[in-house]
């Protein structure tokens, strides 16, 4: 199969495209290169990668020169990081919902199957005392969730009136080598700690998370590019619930540092709880996660102190 991967030179893109080409795949990656992981272009970008950070990914007329003889497009690229979205919220608008709205067009206008990077961030919240499955209601707290959203809901469109192929993932907290600081809590509290610095536990710390392991999601991935998810999104998760201090004490615990986690203010816009149910991925697909919380902590642990990253 052709495959062309927007976003191919960030976190979950590198993964992703490494694992495609290892089976078989031939793979055409397009990035910006301003994501999280820029300072590390050397160990992510590939020679096949079509570096559109003067035309812009979200140009719907550059997108179409490129995607003839694809068989699919799994659409990353996207202002990510949540805490940036909610100061700038305008830009991540634009770029997360235009930048859906013209690969749509370009797989419309081609006749290819799009695979969408939603996010458990359009459900907010977790309002039950049981993991979210994909019929909790949506409640975003941020606008980055409510771009994933509009996202979905273009997808759903797409394939009701045009009769084009989407498929949409809601993945949980995903962590994993060459996620770098100011991309999630788990870098940042490994950077502190491995630096005999106490990790920062933002309000009581009773805050929940579903952490699901890179290598897990890729497969995820994979899945999305064979199968039909008939128009409805289905989430890729643990289905484990981690509170953000038993997260930090792990990560000590882990990296064997003599330090102890510390309080600071809150952000009053993070849901509280957020928990997924990935039955319906094994139920239909045959998808559940491999690694655990810890184990998956320890290979980032161990990747992080041999990589200088900012």
């Amino acid at each position: 199969m052709n495959i062309i991967i927007t976003g191919s030179a960030g976190f979950i893109g590198t993964h992703l495209t490494r694992h495609l080409l290892s089976h078989g795949y031939n793979v055409e990656g397009v990035d910006n290169y301003t994501h999280t992981i820029t300072n590390m272009n050397r160990q992510v970008r590939h020679p096949f990668d079509i570096d559109v950070s003067k035309q812009g990914w979200e140009n719907d007329k550059y997108i179409i020169n490129f995607v003839e003889n694809c068989d699919a497009i799994v659409h990353l690229a996207a202002n990510t990081v949540i805490g940036i979205t909610v100061k700038s919220p305008a830009q991540a608008i634009r770029n997360n919902v235009e930048g859906v709205l013209n690969v749509l067009e370009a797989c419309r206008k081609h006749d290819l199957k799009m695979v969408f990077a939603s996010s458990a961030e359009v459900y907010g919240s977790n309002q039950h005392t049981k993991p979210m499955n994909e019929h909790h209601p949506i409640n975003p707290h941020t606008p980055y969730g409510a771009s994933k959203i509009a996202g979905e809901y273009l997808c759903q469109t797409y394939r009701k009136v045009y009769g084009l192929k989407t498929n949409v993932t809601r993945c949980f907290n995903i962590y994993g080598p060459l996620q770098r600081i100011g991309s999630g809590v788990i870098p940042i509290f490994t950077s502190r700690v491995l630096n005999g610095k106490s990790p920062i536990v933002l309000g009581d710390g009773l805050n929940t998370r579903d952490y699901v392991y890179i290598d897990d999601i890729v497969q995820a991935y994979e899945l999305a590019i064979l199968k039909d998810f008939q128009g409805e999104p289905v989430n890729f998760c643990s289905g484990v619930e981690t509170s953000t201090n038993d997260l930090a004490d792990l990560i000590i615990k882990i990296s064997g540092a003599n330090v102890k986690r510390r309080n600071g203010p809150a952000r009053g816009w993070e849901p509280r709880r957020s928990w997924g149910d990935f039955r319906r991925a094994t139920r239909e697909f045959n998808w559940k996660p491999e690694i655990s919380l810890e184990e998956g902590l320890k290979k980032y642990v161990e990747w992080y102190k041999t990589h200088e990253i900012l």
